[in-house]
């Protein structure tokens, strides 16, 4: 609530000496209640002056009359006329009728609307520490860090180095070296490669083995998932190649030899480092042509060894692509 003290003075001046502003009542009475024109009628009494005019008012009395429990309530609001509330007052009379009010909301209007034109405009300074800060602006947004680039899709070569181990192909774990050259196409690639197993001993039936193998394979592969860092896909190849083995510490001797001819299948995951990668493989092979030893034991053949119709196969490389340089 707000009380307009400061027209308090007004109202033992004689009427005429400041020219005054003019208003406009609104009030909102139910039936048991004074009228409008009966409370405009007791200001206009109280100041000894014309108040209310219909027409281009300096402000603006907007009042409503209404119960509040036993007794009455008057809620006034003062305007400008271009429609900025001034102040609000609330006045409560404890008596059962509503002209109760009467004994005082004459005076508490009369209050309101005897002012000069001049302070009609009048507005109480805010003091600069409680003024609004005007808003920080919004921090700047950050920019998003630099993508990388998508894995090239034009031509790129490989060359490549490992190890490779086959199980089953040959007696025992067949330990080796594996070199490439590749040419890739987006996910596709095709790659030359050459095997070396140097000799190594295992356990056969009679006796022990000593067995090398060399072969070539051409390969092809396609990536399943690629990205900057990495890829994963399968690989397809037909291998061609030779082997030799000698028995060991047996009476009988055997000196076998001759061509292998494989298909291998499986899959393949590359690690990127710039232009170095790291990569892994797991595949299955079928030996299209399987190596076969037997010796001859009297008048009958007794085999050595002969490669299952499946044999597991294990790469590891590292390789040198022109994609990443």
């Amino acid at each position: 609530m707000l009380a307009f003290a400061l027209a308090a003075p007004a109202l033992a001046q004689p009427a005429g000496e400041v020219s005054r502003a003019r208003a406009r009542l609104t009030l909102a009475t139910p039936d048991a209640c004074p009228s409008e024109a009966n409370v405009a009628a007791a200001v206009e009494a109280l100041l000894e002056r014309q108040v209310f005019v219909d027409g281009d008012p300096d402000v603006l009395v907007h009042g409503e009359l209404e119960r509040a429990g036993a007794g009455w309530r008057a809620m006034l609001r003062l305007e400008r006329a271009d429609g900025e509330t001034v102040g609000t007052r609330e006045l409560l009379s404890e008596g059962a009728a509503c002209h109760d009010l009467m004994a005082t909301l004459p005076l508490v209007l009369a209050l309101m609307v005897d002012l000069p034109k001049t302070h009609v405009s009048l507005r109480i300074p805010v003091p600069d520490s409680v003024a609004e800060a005007p808003a920080p602006p919004p921090p700047p947004v950050p920019s998003p860090p630099p993508s990388e680039p998508p894995p090239s899709e034009g031509p790129s070569f490989d060359l490549e180095l490992g190890a490779v181990s086959a199980f089953g192909w040959l007696p025992g774990t067949a330990l080796g070296a594996a070199a490439g050259l590749g040419l890739g196409m987006g996910r596709f690639r095709i790659a030359l490669r050459a095997y070396l197993h140097p000799p190594w001993t295992a356990d056969a039936a009679r006796g022990e083995l000593r067995t090398w193998a060399a072969g070539a394979g051409l390969r092809g592969a396609v990536d399943w998932i690629r990205g900057t860092r990495g890829s994963l896909g399968g690989f397809l190849e037909i291998a061609v190649g030779r082997f030799e083995a000698r028995s060991i510490g047996v009476t009988e001797s055997l000196t076998a030899r001759g061509p292998t001819l494989d298909l291998l299948g499986g899959v393949r995951s590359r690690l990127r480092l710039g232009p170095l990668w790291l990569g892994l493989e797991l595949g299955l092979g079928v030996p299209l042509i399987p190596p076969r030893f037997a010796v001859q034991v009297g008048s009958s053949p007794v085999e050595v060894f002969a490669a299952p119709p499946i044999f597991g196969r294990l790469g590891l490389q590292i390789g040198l692509s022109t994609a990443g340089l």
